[in-house]
């Protein structure tokens, strides 16, 4: 993970970048990263510092990769607690509102197909990137779903 953080521009940049072998190894990677998200702002108003480890565990992500085909599959795990922290982001959701989620994923062959339609491709048309609202994400998770075939 590498974080940049730009303070004159008022930007904060998070990259995240794992090696494996198998796609199922990536599944835990979005649990590791809510773990790390202690340095985030909690929502409440006084600004202070979460680190309520249960917030973390809202929002979960599946990859699943075999035969060129692709998938991100980003899901609600608590609605209890999402709908808590849907509640408590409504008082940070003007600070918030400028935040991006962007996702950038590169493949070994040609991307065909995607069920992204905004995305943008690199020259070889083995990479894909999107984004999003951060605040559309946390209210629906879906908006970060992909589905990706590639030549074989």
């Amino acid at each position: 993970m590498r974080m940049v953080m730009d303070t004159e521009k008022g930007e904060m940049s998070i990259n995240m970048y794992t090696d494996f072998k198998n796609i199922e190894e990536t599944n835990d990677m979005m649990d590791g990263f809510g773990n790390s998200t202690s340095f985030m702002p909690s929502m409440g108003g006084d600004m202070s510092f979460n680190k309520d480890d249960e917030s973390a565990d809202v929002i979960g992500v599946s990859y699943k990769y075999k035969k060129g085909k692709f998938s991100r599959d980003a899901f609600i795990k608590d609605p209890m607690k999402h709908k808590a922290q849907m509640d408590s982001i409504k008082t940070a959701e003007s600070w918030m509102s400028n935040m991006k989620y962007k996702l950038k994923y590169t493949f070994p062959n040609k991307i065909v197909k995607s069920s992204v339609e905004d995305a943008t491709y690199s020259l070889d048309g083995k990479t894909i990137e999107f984004e999003r609202s951060f605040i559309d994400y946390m209210k629906n998770p879906d908006v970060m779903d992909l589905e990706i075939e590639t030549e074989n």
